[in-house]
């Protein structure tokens, strides 16, 4: 549709093209081409406004059982060898932070983007709640509790340190842990949960671990 007239548009134009990689992001450009077509009627660039039908969404289904969530978190017991042949010897090998990451995931239901930018500042350990400054949207701000085991892993994490990042990363450019970009940058075992398309993030984690789960 990229280059078509505003006055060549049509239903049948709209209606075949499936843009987006999920039915929100199709339903958002249909939105903005649905509002530059009644402009374009308001200003008198077209007679008629074509019919912008929005495609079905689908809220998101799966959970996390406790039986993946018992698998997830014992693939990160398993020692973890270097996969290849001359890597470093200096390199850490642990799953360490993605224990203390997934942990925090499951137990606070904190984004992956809001994990990985915790501050020991926000974490209200007199209240036993993790305060999230800042995420998708204004309404995101909030505080969220802390579990025992999510508290004993910062705790354990946390050492001297009274502010900072809680996932730091000495080669990011902004100081902690991000997303992976894409599953080529991370090593064959680590697994894909940090990838941003996926929609339910550890149930992918789970799937791209469930190889190995298999093993203990």
């Amino acid at each position: 549709m990229a280059g078509r007239r505003l006055d060549h548009i049509t239903q049948d134009h709209i209606a075949s093209r499936a843009v987006g990689s999920s039915p929100a992001n199709t339903n958002n450009a249909l939105r903005t081409l649905r509002r530059m077509l009644k402009k374009a009627h308001e200003w008198e660039m077209i007679r008629s406004v074509p019919v912008v039908k929005l495609v079905e969404e689908h809220g998101r289904e799966e959970l996390i059982e406790p039986w993946m969530e018992a698998k997830l978190l014992a693939v990160t017991e398993i020692a973890r060898m270097p996969t290849k042949k001359h890597a470093p010897k200096e390199i850490n090998y642990g799953w360490q932070p993605l224990r203390d990451v997934l942990l925090t995931m499951l137990d606070t239901g904190m984004r992956p983007g809001e994990t990985f930018r915790m501050r020991w500042e926000h974490v209200k350990w007199d209240r036993e709640v993790i305060f999230v400054p800042r995420s998708k949207s204004r309404k995101s701000k909030r505080n969220v509790g802390m579990t025992e085991r999510v508290k004993a892993a910062l705790l354990a994490r946390k050492g001297e340190a009274n502010e900072g990042w809680v996932f730091p990363s000495a080669r990011a450019t902004s100081g902690h842990l991000k997303p992976c970009k894409n599953n080529s940058t991370a090593p064959s075992d680590w697994p894909g949960f940090l990838h941003p398309s996926c929609s339910t993030v550890l149930v992918i984690a789970f799937r791209r671990t469930r190889w190995r789960a298999r093993e203990i």
